[in-house]
């Protein structure tokens, strides 16, 4: 346990000075409660009860207050898959993975050292992150939105889901980036699911709808269309999907042999 404890604080302290990890919470946390803040402000002057038939802008209705300011959420996806694939294969890339392993000698305790700091810390970020976003689109709604500083059960719901989905996606993109030891298998998987290529194939290809960012997409509520009937089975979809990538990543680092390379 020790050792673990001792290896958790050696990670942290890499991960909170890293630049990467400054970057996505400048990313998720200042500029995405601020395009939260510009959209609610659209949606004020259209109207809460504006539809396409009312507005011949709109693609659909504007949907309930509790859904407000979800949609935005999703800009945070592509920051966080990204701090998830650099902090995944940085040893590797910097060399620097026996270093570590000469700290801790135990491979299976180093891999999970690092993934249980990546789970809390993205737990962590995801959580404030979405809560900041939503309080500042309810606040910037002025009457017309929810106390943003207590808001409603169902939306505390939605985001706790919405963290879980963020969190999710960012574990699978790290063992990704564990497994191939390079950021940018992960990037080229995940980020252009993000870009709706996973929403195109899954509204063509039933099987598509099993993809991580499309599973992850439905737990956020961004509208009632979007938002999943069964939140555990895409919570367990996205798990397998860590599970699988996950069991990789230990098997080949505890079998290979790092020799001079990293």
């Amino acid at each position: 346990m020790s050792r673990f404890l001792m290896g958790f604080n050696s990670e942290f302290l890499k991960f909170r000075f890293s630049r990467a990890t400054k970057i996505v919470v400048m990313l998720t946390m200042f500029l995405q409660s601020g395009l939260a803040y510009i959209a609610s402000k659209q949606v004020l002057s259209v109207g809460l009860n504006a539809t396409p038939e009312t507005n011949s802008n709109l693609y659909e209705a504007i949907p309930p207050i509790e859904y407000l300011g979800f949609d935005v959420i999703i800009f945070g996806l592509l920051p966080m898959i990204v701090l998830g694939a650099v902090y995944g294969a940085s040893e590797f890339k910097s060399h620097s993975m026996r270093t570590t392993l000469l700290s801790n000698n135990s491979k299976t305790i180093c891999f999970f050292v690092k993934l249980s700091l990546i789970t809390v810390a993205s737990l962590v970020i995801s959580f404030i992150s979405i809560v900041l976003t939503i309080s500042v689109t309810h606040l910037s709604l002025g009457n017309f939105g929810l106390n943003p500083f207590v808001l409603t059960p169902i939306v505390w719901k939605f985001i706790v889901l919405a963290a879980i989905a963020w969190s999710g996606l960012t574990i699978l993109s790290f063992v990704m980036g564990f497994l191939f030891r390079t950021a940018i298998v992960p990037l080229l998987f995940l980020i252009p699911q993000v870009y709706n290529v996973g929403a195109f194939l899954s509204e063509r290809f039933e099987i598509a709808k099993l993809l991580p960012v499309s599973v992850g997409n439905g737990l956020i509520a961004s509208s009632e269309k979007a938002f999943t009937e069964n939140p555990l089975m895409s919570i367990l979809i996205l798990l397998i999907w860590i599970l699988f990538f996950g069991g990789l990543s230990l098997r080949r680092f505890y079998k290979s042999d790092l020799g001079g390379e990293y």
